[in-house]
């Protein structure tokens, strides 16, 4: 429904007491002023609803959700929906409900929590004739932090009605000559110039601003500097066991500087590189079993689908375990991230990156970056073309598992250096390459939870820690999806080939001349062994 709606930002020293006076001169003002609550607004780390361009907000025992741009008041009747709630809580993972089903659409496996927190006092004015019809209705709105006395945002709103629009004229003129201004910004607007909501821009895709005259050894300070930065943004979600995601933010930040340093491991001499190498290792290692049991519990409804119900009861068992394990497991992580040895870990290695002077002293630091990134561009692609090329219907699973990471290699460049090239070339090569690496994810997710399942099953063998019957339930739900899992992967296989073929084809192969090409880059490619380790 189309509300119009008239919104005045008002001098600081501008009350309910003087808006009465003005209004008093032609009307009779019936005025109901509501008492102050607390407001509380909601959204994803990475503020995924209001990227999305929604606001979802706590007020009265009610959660609601809203576009930006249609947000008037948290009395607002024209939400998109909203569920009950009798408590505002500090992580919300939403129940079954329409709600939910709107909002994780968007945040996914994100939970909501909260984002900024306002008292809200509104006052209403009902603006009647000596015939007692209203003839215009204002609100004004006041905001503040819990914690201050004095309001950050004094908003005003005419709302015109049908048949009295010399009555909105009216007041218009009144507010327009008591220095109360006309304002196109929404309440969500005024509250943001006055810091008490502040969106976020985090990203794991982060834009480095990279520029070709930059060196290698500059590029990789300020690309590893920045992932370090967004990987120590997760460590208290991780620690508060907000979302999964936080984990996985970590580790992927953490996995494309090890990456970066492998790609570029001739700017530094070999003891350092080994030696960064090796830390980022160990930082990545330490969350493995963590990532894995948070992927599976994440799954737990994908993987009663393949089962008929008589084996049902053996997967409850296996994920009541992988809950087990996994409070075990995070309880130790929480301790890692505290822990003095990790802290003075990472300040090192943070450290270490705020200038590359002292780090980079291989023959490749001093190269500037848009020659390095066209080489390493150029040949790893031809690594992958050179891998796909071999690939037979008997060829192992772990061929194409190198395939995946080669890859993830090449996605990594593409994203690091996206700023030295065409951004409409790159974004083409991206998507093909997503799409390929998606059919890999896939086929490697399902050869290793295969792999995970069947050692998990010898450890529960070993440990008899079930009773009888609950252990023959549990060897058959976890043959029987290891079989559907099975099945799934040759599917899979199928599709991966397809991807690769398109992938390595003529056209894809033109577009990496046209853009990466070097002479010396065409006549080094095929030595390629230092991309592959």
């Amino acid at each position: 429904m189309e509300r119009q709606l008239l919104r005045y930002h008002l001098p600081k020293r501008f009350s309910a007491n003087k808006l009465q006076q003005l209004l008093s001169a032609k009307y009779q003002i019936y005025q109901h002023v509501l008492p102050s609550q607390t407001l509380i607004f909601y959204d994803t780390f990475e503020w995924l609803l209001w990227k999305k361009g929604l606001i979802c907000w706590y007020f009265q025992n009610q959660l609601s959700l809203q576009w930006l741009d249609y947000f008037t008041s948290p009395y607002d009747l024209y939400a998109l929906d909203s569920l009950e709630l009798t408590s505002p809580p500090n992580i919300l993972h939403l129940p079954p409900s329409t709600f939910a089903h709107k909002v994780q659409k968007i945040i996914k496996a994100r939970a909501l929590t909260p984002t900024a927190e306002v008292l809200f006092t509104s006052t209403l004015f009902d603006c009647k004739d000596s015939e007692e019809k209203t003839r215009v209705r204002l609100q004004l709105d006041i905001l503040q932090p819990p914690s201050q006395a004095k309001p950050k945002v004094k908003s005003l709103i005419v709302q015109p009605l049908k048949g009295y629009t010399a009555d909105a004229n009216f007041c218009q003129q009144l507010l327009t000559q008591n220095q109360c201004n006309k304002t196109s910004q929404t309440l969500l607007d005024e509250m943001e110039a006055e810091g008490l909501i502040l969106p976020s821009s985090y990203s794991i895709k982060p834009s480095f601003n990279l520029t070709p005259e930059l060196s290698v050894h500059d590029v990789i300070a300020k690309v590893t500097s920045q992932l370090l930065t967004l990987a120590r943004l997760n460590e208290a979600g991780i620690v508060d066991d907000i979302d999964i995601e936080f984990l996985h933010d970590y580790r992927v930040a953490i996995r494309k500087i090890r990456s970066l340093i492998t790609l570029l491991k001739h700017a530094f001499t070999a003891e350092k590189f080994n030696e960064l190498k090796t830390s980022f290792g160990e930082l990545g290692k330490q969350t493995n079993m963590l990532r894995d049991l948070d992927v599976y519990l994440n799954h737990q409804a994908d993987f009663a689908q393949l089962l008929p119900d008589s084996l049902q009861t053996g997967l409850h068992v296996l994920f009541t375990d992988f809950q087990q394990a996994r409070a075990q497991e995070h309880n130790k992580i929480k301790k890692h991230l505290k822990s003095r040895n990790y802290l003075r870990q990472i300040k090192h290695l943070e450290t270490q990156f705020q200038s590359s002077t002292s780090l980079c002293h291989g023959p490749l630091a001093n190269e500037p970056i848009l020659k390095a990134a066209k080489d390493r561009i150029y040949r790893q692609y031809h690594v992958i073309r050179k891998k796909s090329r071999r690939i037979t219907p008997e060829t192992p699973d772990e061929h194409i598992h190198d395939i995946r990471i080669a890859c993830k290699k090449l996605r990594y460049l593409l994203e690091f250096f996206a700023d030295l090239f065409p951004t409409n070339e790159i974004t083409k090569l991206v998507s093909a390459l997503k799409k390929l690496q998606d059919h890999l994810g896939l086929f490697n997710d399902l050869c290793v939870q295969q792999e995970f399942l069947q050692e998990y099953y010898h450890k529960e063998l070993k440990k008899a820690r079930h009773p009888a019957e609950e252990n023959y339930q549990l060897c058959l739900s976890v043959g029987g999806v290891i079989a559907a899992l099975y099945q799934k992967q040759l599917q899979v296989r199928k599709k991966v080939t397809d991807h690769l073929s398109l992938f390595i084809d003529k056209d894809v192969r033109q577009q990496i001349s046209h853009l990466f090409s070097t002479a010396e880059g065409e006549i080094k490619h095929e030595n390629t062994c230092e991309l592959q380790h």
